[in-house]
């Protein structure tokens, strides 16, 4: 008898590539399966889209919940599932028509705790894994868990076996895999899978890792270009490196693990040097809004979470009378902030507000957002921005003549 296995899609603001994902997940040849979508609370179509789906097909349940993030929607598809065994699909991703089965067929038959895999880009599979290994709990003893923490999670070197710590393409023993995850707090938006790797990696029983590729990773383009800040990209590193060694020093194993752990994220933030522009960056920058006597009183949108942003969200949220109705970056997806989940800007126009400050330096960026903004009938006169760093004041909105 086959077991029930748990597929778990959560979703957010993907219209375009959820139709697909899911088809791909229904036309699995392996179809003892459940399929629980959960809708990060989406203001787009992929509600509607996945509400379809789960018209036709009975193994589809879909979850509605207020946006938590990444790890707040895996975590409520962990409490719905039945199966005994778990898979995430990213709603953004596919996979192939046997990516449930053939994981199946690994884990069933050698009765480990997960199995890993490599994936795909664009159809060219990532060897991260280049050969079949199998732990069992004889091999599993302390001293080989911080090797194998060493040498695959925290190892930087592309030439060499590496665990690419993703989620995806794995398939999991719910009860082993549910203990690790909701460990991981609500707020983590970056890097949560390295987080949970390193549960499993101390608590598992037994663990299997498998060169072949099922998963297609898709790599969408947003609608607004905006460069990654690389200050963003570093302080996402800075928060994730603190997260990690909290749960390493929860497991009394930080200070075998420091040193790897620190190159680690050197060599990470070496490679996001690549975001930064030919004009040299000044680090010690600090931004202040001028419109707080404005906002008093007043309901706020803040757009921007880079360094301005930062900046602008610590110094209005120190203000009794401002209400932050909620933060927002078209890059909220990669961006990690130790005070508050950043949302996706399609929110705003279902949002109760009086004014959306802009927390960009750039003026073209800012008129961009403007733009932006204008599409989705926000009057110019409830949209402000200042340039940075001189502290003159400069507002979007209309002139009262006009």
């Amino acid at each position: 008898m086959r077991e029930l296995v748990s597929v778990l899609i959560p979703v957010f603001n993907i219209e375009a590539y959820i139709g697909k994902c899911i088809e791909s997940v229904i036309q699995q040849t392996y179809t003892d399966i459940e399929i629980i979508i959960v809708d990060d609370g989406s203001v787009d179509e992929s509600g509607i889209i996945c509400k379809q789906f789960a018209e036709k097909d009975s193994r589809i349940i879909y979850v509605y919940q207020e946006n938590k993030g990444s790890v707040g929607a895996r975590k409520t598809g962990l409490i719905y599932a039945k199966g005994k065994y778990i898979v995430f699909v990213d709603g953004d991703d596919y996979v192939e028509r046997d990516y449930v089965e053939r994981l199946y067929e690994f884990i069933f038959k050698e009765d480990v705790d997960f199995v890993y895999s490599n994936y795909m880009v664009n159809g060219k599979k990532h060897r991260f894994i280049k050969r079949v290994h199998l732990y069992r709990k004889r091999d599993l003893n302390f001293d080989f868990r911080i090797r194998m923490l060493r040498n695959y999670i925290f190892e930087w070197d592309a030439e060499k076996e590496v665990v690419d710590c993703n989620l995806y393409g794995c398939i999991y023993k719910k009860n082993v895999l549910y203990d690790c995850f909701m460990k991981l707090p609500d707020s983590q938006q970056y890097g949560e899978d390295i987080l949970c790797f390193c549960n499993l990696f101390m608590e598992c029983e037994s663990m299997m890792f498998i060169p072949n590729a099922y998963y297609h990773y898709v790599i969408r383009e947003g609608s607004l270009d905006h460069q990654q800040d690389f200050m963003v990209a570093l302080s996402n590193k800075i928060s994730l490196y603190e997260n990690v060694e909290k749960v390493l020093k929860g497991y009394k194993i930080f200070s075998e693990l420091s040193d790897k752990l620190q190159m680690f994220f050197i060599h990470k933030i070496f490679w996001d040097f690549r975001l930064i522009s030919s004009k040299e960056i000044q680090i010690n920058k600090k931004y202040s809004c001028e419109f707080t006597e404005l906002l008093i009183g007043k309901k706020v949108v803040l757009y921007g979470a880079g360094v301005v942003g930062q900046s602008i969200y610590k110094q209005l949220s120190n203000f009794e009378g401002i209400e932050i109705a909620a933060w927002v970056d078209h890059n909220y997806r990669n961006i990690h902030s130790p005070y508050r989940h950043i949302s996706d800007p399609e929110l705003i126009h279902t949002l109760d507000f009086d004014y959306v400050v802009i927390a960009v330096e750039k003026k073209n960026i800012a008129e961009e957002i403007a733009d932006y903004l204008f599409q989705k009938n926000i009057e110019k006169k409830s949209i402000l921005w200042q340039s940075y760093p001189k502290r003159v004041s400069l507002s979007m909105q209309e002139n009262a003549s006009e």
